[in-house]
């Protein structure tokens, strides 16, 4: 009997031991990705002349609507690496656009058949990029009684190819009648080859990560998008100096270098997973095998003991929690 007994107990052993799989605690190729899919408002600021010396907005620009998706790699201790791909919809109007020297003084919009009345215009813009990122995790905040908590800090830096898709004319289409003019003033698919339509980004942003449980974190992000294109909102920058009847197209020596600059507010959600090549021979090795998940960021979803916190804070004392 009593044998009996230690078999069962050891056979039942066994199956907890194997069951536990491996603790992925080791950062390799499988192990700490993360992807991420965040949606939220973007808006043009303006642009800055490249030299710096001054910026110029020809509209009043609106926030409209921006979506990334993000496939991330964490290959040093709270640095990832990474790819990103989305867009961001701009827009925004003019209600007395005779102060735009691209539509006032180009014989385009003001001939013998045609002029430009400074009626409204308006602009629609969606600008698709992607490219890579660099990401830093900074070590989770924390506090005297509960020592490391479930919110950290994250700054990020993105470079990328960036495809314009942009129009501009009036809000009013009788306005065309009026004017004699065609619709629109500008398009990016008309008046753009394939290599000017694309440009250069460079996409800064810091965002506060709240860590739900292992594998999803919801996060808010503060991020700002510079752009190397100057018709994000569809108008030529034209000196004021230019005589009435620039021809078309503009040339460069009217035109005035700038570049574009957004702000971006986006809510996202990160899903954390590891790779488990191993999982098919692990199996036949051990029938009950499963891999136990475990990331970087495991270390901080255990609560803390009051040896460790007391290591951390040499004079704290439990009894100053209540």
């Amino acid at each position: 009997m009593k044998r009996l007994l230690f078999c069962i107990l050891l056979f039942c052993l066994s199956i907890e031991v194997e069951a536990q799989g491996w603790l992925t605690e080791e950062n390799n190729i499988e192990t700490n990705w993360n992807f991420t899919i965040q949606g939220g408002a973007s808006l043009l600021l303006g642009e800055l002349k490249r030299d710096f010396s001054g910026s110029d907005n020809a509209m009043k620009n609106l926030p409209d609507f921006g979506l990334n998706i993000m496939l991330g790699k964490m290959v040093w201790e709270r640095i990832d690496l990474g790819i990103e791909a989305g867009f961001s919809n701009c827009r925004g109007s003019n209600g007395y656009p005779s102060t735009i020297h691209y539509l006032t003084h180009s014989v385009r919009f003001n001939n013998t058949q045609s002029r430009f009345l400074p009626y409204p215009v308006m602009y629609q813009t969606s600008l698709y990029s992607a490219g890579p990122f660099i990401k830093y995790n900074f070590i989770n905040f924390s506090s005297y009684r509960r020592s490391f908590i479930k919110l950290n800090l994250f700054a990020r830096l993105g470079l990328g190819a960036s495809y314009l898709e942009s129009e501009m004319g009036y809000k009013e289409k009788v306005n065309y009648v009026l004017s004699g003019l065609s619709e629109p003033f500008f398009s990016s698919e008309e008046e753009l080859s394939l290599m000017k339509r694309i440009s250069v980004s460079i996409t800064p942003s810091v965002g506060l990560n709240y860590q739900l449980n292992e594998r999803i974190f919801f996060s808010v992000e503060l991020g700002f998008l510079f752009n190397s294109s100057g018709l994000i909102d569809g108008v030529y920058n034209t000196k004021s100096t230019a005589s009435p009847e620039v021809p078309n197209p503009i040339p460069v020596a009217n035109n005035i270098p700038v570049f574009s600059f957004a702000a971006r507010v986006m809510l996202g959600c990160t899903y954390f997973f590891n790779f488990d090549t191993h999982r098919k021979d692990m199996k036949n090795a051990w029938p009950f095998y499963y891999n136990r998940y475990r990331s970087y960021f495991s270390k901080y979803h255990t609560p803390a003991s009051k040896r460790i916190i007391r290591e951390r804070l040499p004079f704290y004392n439990p009894r100053l929690d209540n």
